[in-house]
C-alpha cells in the first residue's frame, strides 16, 4: 500500500507544479533546419560507465557551434564516458 501512495502523492505533486506553471521544460524547436540558427542549442549527454545522464543547454551562432562548446565541458568533465546529442533550439 505503500508503494500505491507514493505515488499518488508524486503523481499530485506533478500536477499542482503543472498547474502552477512550475514545470521547468521549455519548448523547443527539433526542425533540423534550426540547427542553422542561433540561440540556446539543448543537448542530450549520454553516458555509460555509471555517469548518469543529463541535458545541458549552450549558445552559439549554430548548433555546430554550440556543439564544439558542449563537446569541450563534457571531455574535461568526463572524458570519453559521455556524448552531447542535440535535441533541439529553445524557443
Amino acid at each position: 500500500m505503500a508503494r500505491k501512495s507514493t505515488a499518488l502523492k508524486f503523481c499530485m505533486i506533478s500536477v499542482a507544479s503543472m498547474a502552477l506553471g512550475l514545470s521547468s521544460a521549455s519548448a523547443l524547436d527539433t526542425n533540423p533546419e534550426s540547427r542553422n540558427k542561433s540561440g540556446t542549442h539543448q543537448f542530450y549527454v549520454q553516458c555509460v560507465g555509471g555517469v548518469q545522464n543529463y541535458t545541458l543547454k549552450e549558445k552559439g551562432a549554430n548548433a555546430k557551434e554550440a556543439l564544439k562548446k558542449v563537446k569541450a565541458k563534457v571531455e574535461q568533465e568526463h572524458g570519453t564516458a559521455c556524448y552531447p546529442n542535440w535535441e533541439g533550439l529553445e524557443s
